[in-house]
C-alpha cells in the first residue's frame, strides 16, 4: 500500500480544496464563484451572524474580499445552485440535487407528525406555495403556535419544512437569510425537477467520488462526514472507487486506518498566503480530521456556557502557509464598525512575532472587506499582546 507523509498528506487535501488556485488579479466574478463551488462542492448556511454569514466564508478564505451582493445574487439568482440538506443545511450544484432524491424519499428529524397531527394542514400549505410563493411561513394564513419540538417552530414553519425535505418546495431566496419556500420547479426549472430519478448506488457513487475529490486524501469516515452519508454506504461505494481506478487506498503516515487518495489529486509544492477560516469550512468540518492532518484541536463553542469556553464563541483558525498556526474569536461590531478581535491564541512552537505580523494583516483586509474601520485587539489569549503591536 503507498504510503503518504503527512505534509504531503496535507498539502494534497489544501490543494484539494482550493487554497493553491492562483488568486483572482482583478475583480471576483462569477467565474470564481464557480470556482469554489467546484472546488468544494458543498457550501453549508448556517444562521450566526455575530462575525459573517457562514456561506460568505469559504469564498473569502480562497477569493479574498469580494462583493458579497454579487455573491448572493449568483446563489439565490442563476439557477446553478440549490439549497437541500447536505452537511446540514447547504447550497449545492443544482445539477447535483437529483443524488439526493433518495434522501427525499424519507426526510430526516419526523417533520411528517404535523400531518398526521393535522391531517390536510400540509396540503393546504402547498396549495398556498403554489398560489402565492415565493413564501416565509409569516405569509401563510394560519401559521400557527409555538410548538415544544423542532427548536420551537410554529405548525406552518413545520410543514414548510416538510415540504423542503421532501423536496417539493426548495429555497427561492433568503433575504436577510429568512428562507423564502416556493415550488421546486418554479425554482430549478420543470425540466431538472422532472429528471427520473437516478440509480440509488450511482448516485451514492458520484456523491462519495466527490467526497474524496474535495478531500485529495482522507479516511472513510471524513468522507462519510462529507455530504452525512452513512459509513456502511460509504465503504460499499469506496470499494467500487478503487476496483475503478477512481480512488486508489494509501497510508498516511500517523493514521491508524486506511486513507483513500483520489487519483486526481495534486501534491502542491507548497501552499502559501494566509486567511481566517470559518467554523463552517469545509477544511475543518471533520474535527478528528483536522486533528489529524495539523495537529489541531478544534471545537466549536458557540454552544458551551460561556464560563467553560476555552478560546471563545465564535472562534476562526488562522491558516498561514498551509499551517494552522493559531485562532481568533471575533465579533463584527456594526454600531462601531469595528472589527473586534476578542481573543487571540497562537499553537505550541510557532513563531509568535511572525504570526502575529500575518494575522494583522489578514484582519486589516478582512474588516475592510466587512465594512468595518478599524481592528481592536480587546480581549485575552497568548498570542493577543504581539497582535497588538501590529494592529
Amino acid at each position: 500500500m503507498p504510503r503518504l507523509s503527512l505534509d504531503r498528506a496535507r498539502r494534497i487535501a489544501l490543494g484539494a480544496q482550493g487554497f493553491n488556485d492562483r488568486p483572482p488579479a482583478g475583480r471576483v466574478d462569477i467565474r470564481h464563484f464557480r470556482r469554489v463551488m467546484g472546488r468544494v462542492g458543498v457550501v453549508q448556511l448556517d444562521s450566526v451572524n455575530v462575525f459573517a454569514r457562514a456561506h460568505y466564508m469559504p469564498f473569502y478564505s480562497r477569493l479574498g474580499p469580494y462583493d458579497r451582493a454579487a455573491l448572493d445574487g449568483w446563489l439565490w439568482g442563476s439557477g446553478e445552485v440549490v439549497e437541500y440538506w447536505v452537511h446540514e443545511a447547504s447550497l449545492i450544484p443544482v445539477d447535483h440535487r437529483r443524488r439526493f432524491r433518495v434522501r427525499m424519499k424519507s426526510p430526516k428529524w419526523g417533520l411528517d407528525r404535523v400531518e398526521r397531527q393535522h391531517p390536510g394542514f400540509v396540503a393546504e400549505v402547498l396549495h398556498q406555495v403554489t398560489a402565492n410563493g415565493p413564501i416565509q411561513p409569516s405569509d401563510l394564513t394560519d401559521p400557527g403556535d409555538s410548538s415544544g419540538p423542532w427548536w420551537g417552530w410554529k405548525k406552518g414553519k413545520i410543514a414548510l419544512e416538510h415540504l423542503f425535505a421532501t423536496g417539493v418546495v426548495t429555497t427561492a431566496a433568503r433575504p436577510n437569510f429568512v428562507r423564502l419556500y416556493d415550488l421546486t420547479e418554479r425554482v430549478i426549472g420543470p425540466e431538472r425537477a422532472t429528471l427520473p430519478d437516478p440509480d440509488p448506488f450511482e448516485a451514492l457513487l458520484e456523491t462519495v467520488e466527490e467526497a474524496a475529490r474535495c478531500h485529495g486524501v482522507g479516511m472513510m469516515r471524513d468522507l462519510a462526514d462529507y455530504h452525512r452519508i452513512p459509513n456502511g454506504d460509504t465503504q460499499k461505494a469506496l470499494d467500487v472507487l478503487v476496483t475503478q481506478g477512481v480512488v486508489e487506498e494509501v497510508e498516511v503516515e500517523g493514521w491508524r486506518a486506511p486513507a483513500y487518495l483520489h487519483t486526481g489529486a495534486v501534491a502542491p509544492r507548497s501552499i502559501r498566503g494566509s486567511t481566517l477560516l470559518s467554523p463552517f469550512d469545509p477544511v475543518v468540518w471533520c474535527r478528528p480530521r483536522v486533528e489529524r492532518l495539523f495537529d489541531f484541536r478544534y471545537r466549536i463553542e458557540i454552544y458551551v456556557p460561556a464560563e467553560r469556553r476555552v478560546h471563545g464563541y465564535y472562534v476562526l483558525p488562522f491558516l498561514l502557509d498551509g499551517e494552522l498556526v493559531g485562532r481568533v474569536d471575533l465579533k463584527t461590531d456594526r454600531k462601531t464598525s469595528t472589527l473586534r478581535v476578542k481573543s487571540a491564541w497562537s499553537e505550541d512552537g510557532i513563531d509568535r512575532e511572525r504570526v502575529a505580523s500575518r494575522l494583522a494583516d489578514t484582519l486589516t483586509t478582512t474588516a475592510e472587506w466587512l465594512g468595518m474601520d478599524e481592528v481592536s485587539v480587546e480581549g485575552g489569549g497568548d498570542l493577543a499582546p504581539e497582535l497588538k503591536t501590529w494592529l
